[in-house]
Order: C-alpha cells, then structure tokens, then sequence
C-alpha cells in the first residue's frame, strides 16, 4: 500500500496533468497551482476522499472558465483509480446533469486534432428561463434558454462572423462539430506534458519539518509546524543545512514561503549560496538596527 506522502505525490501530479490537458492551462501557471494545493493539502484529503472544492476554487481564482474548472474535476473524477482515492466533486460540478457532464468527459477524451484550447462547452440546464451567461476573451455571450424538460450541450461562439456563419447550421450538427475539434491537443497535451512534482529530499534532523516544491533552479519551502515564526537566529541557522542538501541538486535560491502566501509573493528569506536575503520587513529592520529586538520567545 501506498504511504501517505506516496499518495500525496501521485495525486498532485495527476493534478497537474490533467490541469495541462484541458484550456485551463492557458490561464495558469501549473507549478504554482500545484504550489498552493501542496500547502493545502488537508484541505484536499478528507480521510480516504480527495475534496476537489479547494482546487476548484484555485482555478477560479485564476480567471479559469467554469466550464474548463469543472471539466478538470470531472476527469480527475475518471481517474480516480490512478489517483488511489474517490474524489467529491465540487457542488456546482455536482450539480450539474448527468448528461452534460458525460458529455463534456466524452468531448476531452475522444481522439482529436487540434484547437482544444479555443473551445468551451456552456451547460444549460433543464428548465432554465434564464440566458446562460460565459466569460469569453472579450465580453458576454448570451445563449438562448433551453426548453422546459430537456438537457442540451451548445457551443461557446467567439465573437464575430464565426457565429453568424453558423446560424444556418442545425444545433445536433454544431455539437457534433464542437465535439470534434474540443479534443484538439488534449491527448498531445497528455502524452508529452510531465507536471512538476514536490521535491523528494531528506533534509537532515538539525531542520524542522519542511515541504518543497521545485521550479526550476529555485526551491519553494514552508514550515509546517511554525510557519517560519521562529527567532531570527534560527532562521539563520538553517541556511547552511539547506546549502548542503539544495545546491547540489542545482537548486541555487531557497525561499521560505508562509502558508497563506500560496504564490510566495512575500516570502520570509531566500537562501542564496553565499548569502542570506532577508524579505520580511520586521526581519529586516531589526537587521539594520531601525526597529526594536524581536520579542522573546513565549515558554
């Protein structure tokens, strides 16, 4: 049986992968999606379910499509056998028809050419009286309510001359189309695209409990019992345990990133090879001797 940091890779990785199949990846930056689900990650595993509500919401927060956040779910919901747990969907994917979401997985699965990218399925759902509205690059697109009693997947149109190009074709016949083209660079995304994965490394026993996500030559760690809260001289004590770990493996900047800090936009120091750089701003005044000592570690 698989442990528990085992399952944890293995999920993240799928993650990223299937995030790189789908027009999703367009719009994000996957190391860093996988990044913030890494620090999440007892969010995302509920006992021996995968709660996909914490990376649905990420992908909104990206200015992903609902249609592409929700298609992204609803194929880790296929793999769930390569993923070694059931997921739960989020509500607003669960709550979609059964048929439209069978639809959508059949679309991204299919053997196709090229264009995936380019192509949105909007859901419409049974009964609505009311136009269902999609982001598109540029504006809204309003689509037609659906009949009272039925379930139908139209094609998102650009704006344009393409839609009134299309207005003479029967619904079944654009459907079929969008079908076609909507597995343009899926299955190319799928077989070539290898996701990041956290970085497997055993740090030696003198450092906290840390995890790391590797981009490149750079190394994204967080702390997780004290989130890096600790006295300045213990953060300066850990630059040269993560030296000789990180730098052989061509790592050469180190940061330390707060949890809630999911992008590391604002991290507490980066360990370079030769030096320290202090980014916290009440470090680094007490640094320059401007500001108070740091207060003394409560007992």
């Amino acid at each position: 049986m698989a442990s528990a940091e085992e399952l944890q890779r293995n999920a993240l990785a799928l993650i990223g992968s299937t995030v790189k199949s789908t027009p999703a990846a367009a719009k994000l930056d996957t190391n860093q999606l996988l990044f913030e689900l890494n620090g999440k990650w007892n969010q995302l595993q509920q006992g021996n379910t995968l709660d996909l509500q914490p990376l649905y919401v990420a992908l909104m927060a990206r200015s992903v499509a609902p249609n592409d956040a929700s298609l992204v779910c609803l194929l880790l919901q296929k793999r769930e056998d390569r993923l070694g747990m059931p997921v739960k969907l989020p509500p607003m994917v669960a709550t979609l028809p059964e048929r439209v979401r069978a639809e959508m997985v059949a679309v991204a699965m299919q053997k196709g050419g090229a264009g995936a990218s380019a192509v949105k399925l909007a859901p419409v759902v049974s009964g609505s009286q009311n136009p269902v509205r999609t982001p598109s690059g540029s504006g809204m697109n309003d689509q037609a309510p659906a009949p009272r009693q039925t379930t139908q997947v139209v094609p998102f149109s650009p704006p344009g001359g393409l839609k009134g190009a299309l207005g003479a074709i029967s619904p079944s016949t654009i459907v079929l189309c969008v079908a076609l083209i909507a597995v343009a660079g899926v299955v190319n995304f799928m077989l070539r695209e290898k996701p990041p994965e956290p970085l497997k490394v055993a740090f030696p026993s003198s450092l906290p409990k840390l995890t790391a996500i590797r981009e490149a030559e750079s190394a994204f760690l967080t702390d997780v019992e004290k989130d890096f809260q600790r006295p300045d001289a213990e953060l300066e004590a850990m630059a040269e345990p993560l030296r000789s770990v990180l730098l052989p493996m061509g790592i050469e900047r180190i940061y330390m990133c707060r949890k809630e800090d999911a992008r590391c936009r604002k991290s507490v120091a980066v360990v370079r090879p030769h030096s320290i750089m202090w980014l916290d701003p009440a470090i680094k005044a007490r640094k320059r001797g401007t500001a108070a000592p740091e207060p003394a570690p409560q007992p």
